[in-house]
């Protein structure tokens, strides 16, 4: 839980101020830095496995939260800043120079304006790194050895194997599992659905 929300806020944060420098500013290179971001996309999780592995190992951070929360920062932000930058665009720029000319500066229009207006789709964005932190199995099964750092879907694998194994069919308690594992999700989805359809929907106007 507390990896998931870490992560999720850091990554909100970063990907908001990284929206709003590629979206509202015109700067040599914004193309190319831009560019580079997303092309992070294009790269396989499955390809990153070994690399962030040996490079945990190295700073000494498996068996830690870090482990979870810095690989996992690395593998959201390029969508993030994509998804709010599309956003970012579509704002009219005549809000922002009105806002320079009472004087606010650039850190002001960010925090009162730029904020406010992308607040679905920073909801959106919530929810859909909440689901990746939540469900991940496949890195922190690799990172994670001790038990007392388990993420939750790391922690069910073992209870999961020894109720539905070769010669036990137990699968009520099982899926009671699944089930008491999915209430958090269920929870903070209907908190913000209303926000997240408006930012899926919005966001598909601007893109």
């Amino acid at each position: 839980m507390i990896n998931t929300i870490v992560s999720t806020l850091i990554i909100l944060a970063l990907a908001a101020m990284g929206a709003y420098v590629f979206g509202a500013f015109r700067f040599p290179g914004k193309d190319f830095l831009y560019f580079m971001v997303i092309s992070l996309l294009m790269i396989p999780g499955i390809l990153t496995l070994v690399p962030m592995f040996l490079l945990s190992s190295r700073i000494g951070i498996l068996n830690t939260k870090l482990a979870i929360i810095l690989p996992g920062i690395r593998a959201q932000l390029p969508f993030g800043v994509f998804l709010l930058t599309a956003f970012v665009k579509g704002l009219s720029r005549e809000i922002f120079e009105a806002a320079e000319i009472d004087g606010a500066g650039m850190g002001s229009i960010f925090v009162r304006i730029v904020v406010p207006l992308i607040r679905p789709m920073l909801a959106t964005l919530a929810i859909l790194c909440v689901l990746f932190f939540w469900n991940d199995i496949i890195w922190p099964n690799i990172a994670l050895m001790k038990e007392s750092e388990y993420t939750i879907a790391v922690a069910l694998k073992p209870f999961t194997d020894a109720n539905t194994d070769d010669t036990v069919r137990n699968y009520g308690p099982v899926m009671a599992a699944y089930v008491i594992v999915s209430i958090p999700l269920l929870v903070a989805f209907f908190c913000a659905s209303n926000q997240f359809i408006e930012g899926m929907t919005s966001g598909a106007l601007k893109m």
